[in-house]
């Protein structure tokens, strides 16, 4: 299934470091080819990241609440599903706080929890039209 991104999210996306990208899909293990397609290394690793997060949570923390609060109920719906959390930011930044400690101890520089709240949005659309 195809991600998509709001044109203010691909704008701000597209901004994006390169290098910053090419380290979040080493992290996912995502192949990184010689050429990169910006928009289908986003798509997968997006994709990789809700399989990561129904394996272990997904790392929030304090200053997701505004990424958080701005979501529809329906996708904050989808994405507590997805990380087995309860259905608001309360119970989703619980939980992520969990994970956000473990990702400092084991994945001090995680292109996954600085990117994250950039790639939220879509993330969120993803888990609720994958459910």
């Amino acid at each position: 299934m195809t991600v998509r991104l709001h044109p203010h999210e691909a704008d701000l996306l597209a901004n994006l470091p390169e290098g910053d990208l090419i380290d979040l899909a080493v992290e996912l293990d995502i192949s990184v080819p010689a050429s990169i397609e910006r928009d289908a290394l986003l798509h997968e690793a997006i994709e990789r990241i809700a399989q990561l997060a129904r394996r272990e949570g997904l790392p929030f923390s304090e200053y997701d609440r505004m990424d958080l609060d701005d979501l529809p109920g329906e996708h904050m719906q989808a994405l507590a599903e997805l990380v087995g959390a309860q259905a608001s930011v309360e119970g989703l930044l619980r939980s992520g706080r969990k994970v956000y400690k473990q990702y400092r101890k084991v994945r001090p520089n995680s292109q996954v929890a600085l990117l994250l709240p950039m790639l939220l949005g879509p993330l969120a659309r993803y888990a609720s039209e994958t459910r």
